[in-house]
Order: C-alpha cells, then sequence, then structure tokens
C-alpha cells in the first residue's frame, strides 16, 4: 500500500522539529504525530494525493526504446500515480530537446525531480529503464539518491549489455531496488514495487 503525505499548516510554536531533505529547503516538518495547537507544519496520511512518479531513460541513445518507456510509463499513470516526465516516452523527445536546448532541458529535469506541492507534498519515485547506457539516466538517479528518494531500476539482462556497477551495486541499499525483467513483465516488477512502497 502506497502512503501519500500533505501539509497542514498552524502556527510557528512549536518544539519537536525534523528537516527533510525530499522537500523543499525553506519547510521544515514537525516529528509529533497527534494534532496540536503548537504544531506548525505535520505529516499527515491522505489517500487524495497521488503519488507523484519521475520516469527517466535515455533520450539522446534510447530512441529504440521510446515505444517500451511509453508502454512502462501508460503503466504507471493508469495505476500508481501521475508521471511527471512523460515526455521520455515521446518519438519526438530529441527534436523538443534539441529545440529547448541543454540548459534549459536540465533545469526542467531537476525540477521536476525535486517537485513538490507547497499544500500537497507527495512522495515522489524515481523510475528507471537502464539497459540503455545513458549519462543522463545515471545522473537523475544519483541525484534522486541524494534527495533520498524511493528509486526502481529496471534493467533487460536479453539485450546482451552489461549493466553499470555503478547502478547494479546500487541494489538493496538506501531505498534503491535493481530487477532484471524481459518484456511485459516489468509490470509484475511495479506492482511488487509499488505494494511495499
Amino acid at each position: 500500500m502506497c502512503t501519500y503525505y500533505w501539509l497542514v499548516f498552524g502556527n510557528d510554536n512549536f518544539t519537536t522539529r525534523q528537516r527533510r531533505t525530499d522537500y523543499p529547503e525553506d519547510i521544515t516538518l514537525s516529528t509529533t504525530t497527534s494534532p496540536s495547537a503548537d504544531t506548525n507544519y505535520k505529516l499527515q496520511h491522505s489517500s487524495s494525493v497521488k503519488m507523484k512518479i519521475y520516469f527517466c531513460g535515455s533520450v539522446q541513445g534510447g530512441r529504440q526504446d521510446a515505444e517500451l518507456y511509453a508502454s512502462i510509463i501508460d503503466e504507471l499513470k493508469s495505476k500508481y500515480g501521475e508521471v511527471l516526465t512523460e515526455f521520455v516516452g515521446s518519438p519526438t523527445v530529441e527534436q523538443d530537446e534539441i529545440k529547448l536546448g541543454s540548459k534549459e532541458v536540465h533545469q526542467l529535469c531537476l525540477t521536476k525531480l525535486k517537485s513538490s506541492m507547497l499544500l500537497k507534498i507527495s512522495i515522489l519515485v524515481l523510475i528507471a529503464e537502464v539497459t540503455q547506457p545513458s549519462l543522463g539516466v545515471g545522473y537523475e538517479i544519483g541525484r534522486a539518491v541524494g534527495m533520498d528518494k524511493k528509486i526502481l531500476c529496471l534493467f533487460r539482462p536479453n539485450s546482451l549489455r552489461k549493466l553499470s556497477s555503478m547502478i547494479a551495486g546500487l541494489h538493496d541499499s538506501h531505498n534503491v531496488t535493481v530487477k532484471n525483467y524481459d518484456g511485459q513483465d516489468f509490470k509484475d516488477i511495479l506492482k511488487v514495487f509499488f505494494t511495499n512502497s
């Protein structure tokens, strides 16, 4: 069962505070669990807030997998939450990136990775298709690890590619799961991942 959260604002007089790196830097969250008048910000459960999902896959070198990316994105959208980076599955994403420019693409993706709505902060997970080697995907995974996000990396061993040890070695460490898959069995992997999130 996935857990989603939202912020409740109160007054500024509280004593137990905890800085969380997965929220904007100017927000401090209370570690108290019960509502009280002296709580500034509390994390509360809400099943009405959609989970935010950051999907990444190779753009420059992975266009032969665009259809697969689109299938994974469709599965994520239909069952698990809002995909912030749907454009990765678009067949025209390379041309779209050229129009925007490298700096703008970097800023757009980084903003989406850090994204959270002020009044409805939801858990953000990163799902990465890592079969096609990509410096950009590695960068996004590294940033997500640094932000303490839950991460799932999907790799197809039948591609005859070797997964980077820097990615494979993350498995079972600090919120990172690396799974091999083939064909449509990514759906079962996603189901297990989101059930345990």
